[in-house]
């Protein structure tokens, strides 16, 4: 007997915002995608059903590399990897005294 396993591919994962300690990340929907899951330099892994994750509590100004895996039905499919940077702290020397 043979079976047909559809394995999911995903293609793409981009930073769509971020805050000085959270980056948002997205990417395009994989046919026969059940959940993804989502992982970074020494974080914690995120499961997704969405085709985008907020990741929170990370450093400020700091540039990580992130991982996303696509899950089918019973098949792991490809992973995906992007970068993404949380944003410096404003410079208040420079705001005029009021």
């Amino acid at each position: 007997m043979l079976f047909i396993v559809e394995v999911p591919m995903l293609s793409g994962c981009n930073q769509t915002d971020s805050t000085t300690t959270s980056v948002t990340l997205s990417w395009q929907p994989a046919a026969g995608a059940v959940f993804y899951t989502l992982s970074y330099d020494g974080g914690p892994h995120v499961t997704s059903r969405e085709t985008s994750a907020v990741i929170t509590n990370l450093n400020i100004d700091t540039t990580y590399t992130f991982n996303v895996t696509v899950h089918g039905r019973n098949v792991t499919g490809n992973s995906v990897t992007c970068q993404a940077s949380t944003c410096k702290l404003p410079n208040l020397s420079v705001l005029p005294f009021l």
